[in-house]
């Protein structure tokens, strides 16, 4: 049985294929690595960030039907972007600091 080297097939934007052998590969992964690793991190999600009202469940550990009834009965607020609603993290942190305390 003859053994074939590893190798990968990646399809150029033009439609060529390029085949790379376990080395190139490596050396490609490394770079961008290395390219990465020189930019900017990404910024963390500061208290004033919105969140749709699955992303708030998380957050709150309740379902997502729970977030909509809490916020249609006026017990969370909502920040009205158009047709959508969104809730600042920093309101949800401070209603779990109150139900904690």
């Amino acid at each position: 049985m003859l053994v074939q080297p590893f190798s990968i097939v990646l399809w150029l934007p033009d439609g060529r294929p390029i085949a790379l052998d376990r080395d190139q590969l490596s050396r490609a992964l490394a770079r961008g690595a290395e390219l990465l690793g020189n930019r900017e991190q990404p910024a963390a999600a500061t208290d004033e960030t919105l969140l749709d009202a699955t992303e708030a469940a998380a957050v709150l550990r309740v379902s997502k039907a729970t977030v909509l009834r809490l916020a249609r009965q006026g017990e969370l607020p909502v920040v009205g972007l158009g047709r959508f609603r969104k809730f600042r993290r920093s309101d949800l942190l401070a209603g779990l600091r109150t139900v904690n305390s």
